[in-house]
């Protein structure tokens, strides 16, 4: 079946719907109920709330009734003299970001825009959003909207800074790496804010000024990137989740939905068409809404723990960049079928230097080995986030919602250390070696103690070697993949090895040799980004002052194990 463009018309429809009733004449922004307090002021919290809900009404056409209203409150605004005015722009400013999305939506509506918008408001919006030229801006994603804010200034026919483009451009060259992969900025982090910022800002410049040189240079390295982050996807249409910024949801194909717009080719198309189709109608299925039709704050379902101090809840709303498939160029993107992902399950393992990253799949999920991200900001959690051993569509990583207790911490695919009744957990490693067969890292938590760790990336099975030196004693927790406690839940610790399965999924950990001993955390609940209550199968092992070694196998999938834990489980 093919899922129309009405289909997707209807679908953010929904998704706008909520905001309907918060549009005022008399105001400039919104206020979503039971809304949060994060890093920047209220004022912008509430602007970026009306902002990024126009980026649906740049893409959805017809709602004229609707469109005039959001016109005039974009009027009230820019206007320094109104008592709604948006404020001044600052170094660093949320305001920056929250930009584009306006001009966006003042492009894709041009008619209404030619006649609402009057000499005097054109000199306002211009003068509001040139201060984008005078202020420090980020040397991130955030250059882009250096770069689109002029640019589109431009199409509207209204001042706009050369200068400024040409000098953003030349930051965004810095952050290119090679391989279709860029740097957000001078850091470690490679996360979902590569495709769905910098190549989607990339892409939307190609899009409105495909006679520049760049914009083929554009096209060129989505192509290559498009390769490896293919990989990112199940068959069941979900990413690999991990990184920052994940509540925004199916932003995560923000970057397929752009680059359909530029691909010809029937076959390539239409294996896009499949993983967007798959992620929106995987998204769907979660329970991401509140109880007022609004995207929550959280992943698959309404959590704080996991999100960001910037995260307010008209954050989420980035996704709508998602829906920017219904401005392509032609309806060839409608007319075809989507096709599934070829049979990944023997895909041979993938290394991808750029992101620290070892990508397998098993039983159509996908398996990323970590080693070496990192994240320059203490947004929260982010030792969670970008350094644990393993991410997976199998399961969503947890989050430490306390630092007492391992039910608390909750640290699946990762190390913690207990000294009394202190608990460390793993986190500023350094890369000794990566390549597809083998990462290797150094933990050093502190001078009297060093772990070095081997993880030999491989599926359902792989195996990690730590050697410890230690001048006091302590205890080591290495922890598996977590797993959803519902009803159908086994938990078995039969022979030291601790495995726990349900009619999905199966995880489970053990220690060679018969060093200390294998258990489950039974974790509390909300720690989980997918599923609220989970389990985690885990090893704890007794060190004294020495140089040890410790051999940890772990296990992740649905398949027969009969030979190992005397558990068979039937394949999914």
């Amino acid at each position: 079946m093919k899922l129309s463009r009405s289909y997707y018309e209807s679908l953010l429809y929904d998704l706008l719907k909520p905001f309907v009733n918060l549009y005022d004449e008399a105001e400039s922004s919104i206020i979503i109920p039971n809304e949060i307090e994060v890093s920047y002021d209220t004022r912008t919290m509430r602007l970026e709330s009306f902002s990024r809900s126009l980026l649906g009404w740049s893409m959805l056409p017809g709602h004229e009734d609707i469109k005039r209203v959001i016109f005039t409150m974009i009027k009230n605004g820019i206007n320094s003299k109104c008592n709604k005015y948006w404020g001044e722009i600052y170094d660093n400013d949320q305001k920056i970001v929250e930009i584009f999305p306006i001009l966006l939506y003042c492009i894709e509506n041009r008619n209404l825009f030619e006649s609402l918008f009057d000499e005097q408001s054109r000199n306002n919006l211009q003068e509001w959003c040139l201060q984008i030229n005078k202020v420090q801006v980020p040397i991130n994603n955030w250059q882009f909207f250096i770069v689109l804010v002029n640019t589109f200034l431009r199409i509207l026919g209204l001042k706009y800074s050369k200068n400024s483009i040409e000098h953003a451009f030349e930051n965004i060259e810095k952050m290119y790496i090679g391989d279709g992969w860029y740097s957000d900025g001078n850091s470690l982090q490679r996360d979902y804010y590569i495709p769905f910022a910098l190549h989607y800002y990339s892409l939307l410049y190609a899009k409105y000024c495909p006679e520049d040189k760049r914009s083929i240079t554009f096209i060129k390295r989505s192509t290559i990137f498009s390769k490896s982050f293919m990989l990112f996807f199940s068959n069941s249409g979900n990413a690999i989740p991990f990184g920052r910024s994940l509540t925004y949801k199916f932003a995560q194909v923000a970057f397929w939905s752009i680059y359909s717009n530029f691909i010809e080719d029937k076959e390539v198309l239409s294996v896009i068409k499949g993983i967007i189709e798959r992620n929106i109608k995987w998204w769907m299925s979660q329970k991401i809404f509140d109880s007022n039709g609004f995207l929550n704050i959280g992943y698959c379902y309404t959590n704080q723990f996991m999100s960001e101090f910037y995260n307010a809840k008209g954050s989420s709303y980035w996704c709508l960049k998602s829906f920017i498939f219904l401005l392509n160029s032609s309806d060839y993107f409608f007319k075809i079928d989507s096709s599934k992902l070829e049979n990944k399950n023997n895909t041979p393992r993938r290394y991808i230097p750029a992101i620290f990253s070892t990508i397998m799949f098993h039983q159509g999920h996908s398996y990323m080995f970590m080693n070496g991200q990192k994240c320059n900001n203490e947004f929260g959690n982010t030792e969670a986030k970008y350094e644990k051993f393993l991410y997976t569509t199998h399961c969503a990583p947890c989050v430490c919602r306390s630092v007492s207790g391992i039910e608390n911490l909750a640290c699946d695919n990762s190390l913690i250390i207990k000294i009394g009744q202190s608990f460390i957990i793993r986190k500023n490693s350094h890369i000794l070696e990566n390549n597809e067969h083998v990462m290797v890292s150094e933990w050093k938590p502190f001078n009297d103690v060093s772990i070095i760790t081997y993880i030999f990336p491989n599926v359902p099975y792989h195996y990690r070697i730590h050697v410890v030196n230690t001048k006091i004693s302590f205890k080591l927790y290495d922890f598996g993949t977590a797993v959803c406690k519902n009803n159908s839940l086994i938990k078995s610790t039969k022979d030291n090895k601790a495995f726990c399965y349900n009619t999905n999924q199966i995880s489970g950990i053990y220690t060679l040799f018969d060093n200390g001993f294998s258990s489950i955390c039974d974790c509390s609940p909300n720690v989980n980004l997918q599923y609220p209550k989970v389990v985690i199968p885990y090893t704890c092992t007794n060190f004294e002052k020495g140089k040890h070694y410790i051999v940890n196998c772990c296990y992740n999938g649905i398949a027969e194990i009969e030979n190992t834990t005397k558990i068979q489980v039937k394949t999914d």
